[in-house]
């Protein structure tokens, strides 16, 4: 039974992330899709990629000022050198489980369930943030029911939060090692803080990649329309049943836009930014990659 999970768990999400793209790509018209591949703009692809890199940037700032009051010695260069070795495995696997390897790696310098406590907070404030920007988005455009939407989620989510750090939770999960871990899930409002602006800068660079996704293929969408819809696109691609949202992310693109220009510039909009996060970036990402296996390797010898 254990080897049917592992096997449905590394095989089953590209499966389904091909799954969707020949799915979206028979309801195109591939003789326009092909041209309209060779008349990308490479200067916004290349925008794109700098776009997303300063996103990191600000992910490796978030991470040093959620450990800074527990370690306050620990150093950006090393978490900026693990981060960024992690990002080839970080990418491929669905939802948070490839950040996780940033706890293994920081194993001699950080405690794992603060290490740990310090990831599962980062995706809180992930979600968090995202489903304010679709709160600022729809109000910016008046869609009262979108917004009550991104309200209630956002209501669901501090109670979650509140719900999992409460004591008597604690003792009615009596799971040693998942207590361990959300009683180290504390931090000063200032660290908090800290991090919220970093996640906003960080998703603000997402955005803005996306917004010059758009621009390689001529499509003028405005910054407040990806405001209102991209927000719903990233909680889609985080779900953990696609290759690094592959596949999800372009369906849910071509949803949430359509109507903005033809599908096959959507489609090519959405496959771009998955080409720069997928391949691109984590290509970018190798040389500290295999720096950090380097090293690993050699603790085994």
């Amino acid at each position: 039974m254990h080897d049917v999970y592992v096997m449905l768990r590394y095989i089953a999400p590209p499966g389904v992330s091909i799954a969707i793209l020949l799915i979206l790509v028979s309801q195109v018209n591939f003789a326009t899709l092909r041209s309209a591949v060779g008349q990308a703009h490479v200067l916004s692809a290349l925008v794109v990629v700098a776009c997303l890199a300063i996103g990191h940037t600000f992910a490796v700032l978030r991470w040093k000022s959620l450990l800074v009051s527990a370690y306050p010695n620990v150093s950006l260069r090393e978490l900026w050198n693990v981060y960024m070795g992690n990002i080839p495995i970080a990418r491929w696997v669905p939802m948070y489980g490839g950040d996780a390897l940033r706890v293994y790696y920081m194993r001699k310098t950080i405690d794992t369930k603060k290490g740990t406590a310090v990831i599962a907070t980062e995706a809180f404030i992930d979600l968090g943030v995202l489903i304010v920007l679709g709160i600022m988005g729809s109000l910016f455009l008046s869609y009262w029911k979108q917004a009550l939407f991104f309200g209630c989620m956002l209501l669901a989510l501090y109670a979650v939060r509140k719900g999992l750090t409460h004591q008597a939770t604690l003792r009615v999960l009596n799971i040693k090692v998942l207590q361990g871990v959300l009683q180290g899930a504390h931090f000063s409002r200032a660290a908090l803080m800290r991090a919220i602006g970093y996640t906003f800068c960080m998703w603000a660079s997402v955005l803005l990649s996306i917004f010059f996704c758009f621009r390689a293929y001529d499509i003028d969408m405005t910054l407040v329309s990806i405001l209102l819809a991209q927000p719903v696109v990233i909680l889609v691609s985080l779900l953990p049943v696609s290759f690094g949202g592959l596949g999800t992310r372009e369906a849910a693109m071509m949803y949430m836009y359509q109507g903005a220009a033809a599908q096959e510039s959507l489609f090519l909009s959405a496959f771009m930014f998955s080409v720069v996060s997928l391949v691109i970036l984590p290509i970018i990402a190798l040389p500290f990659a295999i720096r950090l296996w380097r090293k690993e390797l050699s603790n085994f010898r």
